[in-house]
C-alpha cells in the first residue's frame, strides 16, 4: 500500500508539473522550453485574420521571451491571412504553417537559420516571402505546392536547397541561387513550369 501510494504520488506530480509547463493567452499556446523562453502554436485550428505573435508573455509572475514555433504549430490554420513574427524567434519547426491555405504575408526573422521541412507546404496564396541571409538551409518541400509564389532568391548563405523544396510552385517565375549553395536537392523545381529565369 506504501509502494503503491508513492507511485499514485509519483504520477500526480508530473501531470501538475507537466500542466506548469504550458500555458494560454488569447488564440496562443505556450509551451515552456527553459527558464526564460517558450515556444509558441495556435490554440484552434480556426483562428483567422492577421496573427500577431507577440516577443514576450508573461504568466505566473514570470516574464519569458518567445524564442520558437513549434512543429506543425500553425498547420492547417487555413483563415489565417497574415502573421508577423517578433526578432526573439531563432527557430520555426517543421511543418510550423503547413497548409496554411490562405497566407499571404510573414516576415521570417533575422535569427532563423534554418527553414525546415514542409514549413510552409500547401500556403497555396503565399506570393512572396524574404528568406534572410542567415538562414544556411532550406529543408525538404519547404515551400512545396505555394502555387502563386512568383519568385524565390535563395539567400546569400544559404548551402542547400532541400528535395522538392519548390515544387509544384507552378507560378513561379525566378529563381536565383548564390555561389555558396552546394546542394540543390531532387525534384526542387518540379512542376515548376512557368519558371523564366534561373540564375546561379
Amino acid at each position: 500500500p506504501i509502494l503503491l501510494a508513492l507511485i499514485i504520488m509519483a504520477l500526480s506530480a508530473g501531470r501538475a508539473y507537466s500542466q506548469l509547463d504550458t500555458f494560454s493567452t488569447g488564440n496562443l499556446h505556450y509551451r515552456i522550453t527553459s527558464g526564460s523562453s517558450v515556444a509558441v502554436s495556435a490554440i484552434d485550428r480556426r483562428m483567422s485574420g492577421n496573427v500577431a505573435i507577440p516577443q514576450t508573455v508573461k504568466h505566473g509572475g514570470a516574464a519569458y521571451s518567445v524564442t520558437s514555433i513549434d512543429p506543425k504549430g500553425f498547420a492547417g490554420c487555413n483563415g489565417i491571412k497574415s502573421i508577423v513574427l517578433p526578432s526573439s524567434i531563432s527557430d520555426i519547426g517543421e511543418a510550423a504553417f503547413k497548409h496554411c491555405g490562405n497566407l499571404n504575408t510573414i516576415n521570417i526573422p533575422y535569427s532563423v537559420k534554418e527553414i525546415k521541412d514542409e514549413t510552409f507546404e500547401g500556403c497555396a496564396f503565399l506570393t512572396g516571402i524574404t528568406v534572410p541571409d542567415g538562414v544556411a538551409a532550406i529543408g525538404s518541400g519547404a515551400f512545396r505546392d505555394c502555387q502563386r509564389l512568383m519568385r524565390f532568391i535563395v539567400p546569400d548563405g544559404c548551402l542547400s536547397l532541400g528535395d522538392e523544396a519548390l515544387a509544384g510552385c507552378s507560378k513561379l517565375q525566378v529563381v536565383a541561387f548564390p555561389a555558396k549553395t552546394r546542394h540543390i536537392g531532387r525534384n526542387a523545381l518540379k512542376g515548376c513550369c512557368e519558371l523564366q529565369r534561373f540564375a546561379i
